[in-house]
């Protein structure tokens, strides 16, 4: 089976079949959010260690606008659960921050390890044409079923599903009251 559909090691699942779209086990929607802007972002700076790029003011101001977008989920969203990538907490932050002054406290900030992103390895802080290019090999390998090739020093798609899912399942396995929970996560570019 190829890297995004669901099967990635042999004999190993890793879909989210056990808890996402089975509302009597959990939450019934997960929203999945990017982070913000970076000065990364707009040097197409291959920028994947943490910490990582803060956001920029821009990158700022679209969090916070996040809080207006998130609005509508706001008597059923309990928590925003983010990677420890700066530019994830900054969102993570700002989107809480434009909650709470729209529609008062109630909305915690969390921040969970495995929730980064794809590690670049040997290409990582580059920009140039080669790097994105072997990026890029690297990923069309993943879509088509070569999900154990990797960048030197970097990871497959493997590695980052076997530490990426695991936290997923297990948020949307918290949300107990079924039917009734969404959840947002402000990750990387995964």
């Amino acid at each position: 089976m190829g890297a995004l559909d669901g099967n990635f090691a042999a004999g190993e699942d890793h879909s989210l079949e056990e808890g996402v779209g089975h509302a009597q086990r959990g939450m019934d929607r997960l929203i999945l959010i990017r982070h913000g802007e970076t000065h990364a972002n707009i040097a197409r700076i291959l920028d994947t260690l943490l910490p990582g790029a803060p956001l920029t003011d821009h990158g700022v101001i679209q969090a916070r606008r996040l809080g207006r977008v998130l609005l509508p989920s706001r008597d059923r969203l309990s928590e925003i659960v983010t990677s420890h990538a700066l530019r994830a907490r900054q969102t993570g932050a700002g989107a809480v921050a434009g909650l709470h002054l729209l529609a008062g406290p109630g909305v915690r900030l969390r921040h969970e390890e495995g929730l980064h992103e794809i590690q670049a390895g040997e290409v990582e802080g580059r920009s140039d044409y080669d790097a994105h290019r072997q990026f890029m090999e690297i990923f069309h390998g993943w879509v088509h079923g070569k999900s154990g090739a990797a960048m030197g020093g970097g990871e497959s798609a493997d590695d980052l599903l076997g530490r990426y899912l695991p936290v997923l399942r297990s948020l949307v396995a918290e949300q107990r009251v079924p039917g009734e929970g969404e959840g947002a996560g402000v990750a990387n570019g995964v």
